[in-house]
């Protein structure tokens, strides 16, 4: 089973047999699957491209499709198909966090429900200021000459009083020349410049209506436009952020150890994580392993008034028999 990213990145090596017009069909049709699925929000991380969008009639050769309108409709049989099946797990996944992080007001519950089945954010953690999400989609931007750029995942920390935003990198994000922007209507400080959309951005914020604003915070991250007035041109963004060089930008001024700092940056070259999102990952290993150590002392607790009970019983037992014996 082959990816659609395995596929254009290496396109000559399963398309093989075929003329080279051929093969020029094959990758436009890739590139046009990709830029489809991105606009329709149809995840196919993990789905079989070869299978989904096959040739039937090239019977000993690996060829898709390239029919636009074909491309189309197998897209969205493929959708329709997976959708129930995705709902059902990432509602599965939100009793599993809800649960985790003692949410419990039904209101809340309704909203981050509305989301997940969405199928656009996922709910990541908690904390006593926001909630925090990463879109489970690679957020796909177009250049207005056709070009893709891939942005990758990010980490949007939503206030949960206010509901607004702040963006930072999280996973296989692009870099600005100027080091700091990470995203071409994404201000340095995290906020998102909406433009003509800032009236419905506030609108939904004043509602309170979380799934809308999370909404139109993925449609800002995706509809790029050289009309929209960027803070900077998508051209600017041309090369894979470099996670070392971000996390030294956001060291802990001088607290850690260099031992620790060699681990960490040892890490997020080996992961191509953030140290955002190296910073989230330590933080469920630290509390797995706390939930860990009280699940022990709960045993040895449990063990501990297990013998308790058993002497006591034992004692009395002797207590009776020494009774019976005087009487």
């Amino acid at each position: 089973m082959l990816s659609l990213k395995q596929l254009i990145e290496n396109p000559g090596e399963v398309f093989s047999g075929l003329t080279a017009a051929q093969k020029t069909d094959q990758t436009n049709a890739l590139s046009y699957i990709e830029m489809i699925a991105a606009r329709a929000k149809v995840n196919l991380d993990g789905a079989d491209i070869l299978s989904i969008f096959k040739d039937k009639t090239a019977k000993k050769l690996n060829k898709i499709v390239i029919e636009p309108n074909e491309i189309n409709k197998r897209l969205f049989e493929y959708n329709d198909r997976t959708k129930a099946m995705r709902e059902q797990e990432a509602v599965a996944d939100l009793v599993r966090f809800t649960k985790k992080y003692k949410i419990k007001s039904k209101p809340l519950i309704d909203k981050l429900t509305a989301v997940v089945k969405a199928g656009v954010w996922k709910p990541i953690s908690v904390d006593d200021v926001n909630i925090n999400f990463i879109n489970t989609k690679d957020i796909i931007a177009y250049s207005e000459d056709g070009t893709i750029y891939n942005f990758g995942t990010f980490l949007v920390k939503l206030s949960k009083k206010t509901l607004h935003e702040k963006i930072v990198p999280f996973k296989n994000n692009l870099q600005c020349y100027d080091d700091v922007n990470i995203y071409p209507y994404v201000f340095d400080y995290g906020s998102i410049c909406f433009g003509n959309a800032s009236q419905y951005i506030g609108a939904a914020r004043k509602a309170k209506n979380l799934p809308e604003v999370l909404n139109i915070i993925y449609v800002a991250l995706s509809a790029y436009s050289e009309a929209g007035g960027p803070v900077y041109d998508i051209e600017s963004f041309q090369e894979e952020m470099s996670y070392v060089d971000y996390f030294e930008s956001h060291e802990d001024d001088g607290l850690l150890t260099d031992e620790q700092y060699e681990k960490i940056t040892k890490t997020l070259e080996e992961k191509k994580m953030t140290y955002e999102a190296y910073k989230h990952e330590e933080s469920q290993k630290a509390v797995i392993e706390v939930s860990k150590r009280d699940v022990q002392a709960l045993l040895k607790t449990k063990k501990k008034m297990k013998a308790i009970a058993n002497r006591v019983s034992e004692n009395f037992i002797d207590n009776m028999a020494d009774e019976d014996e005087e009487y």
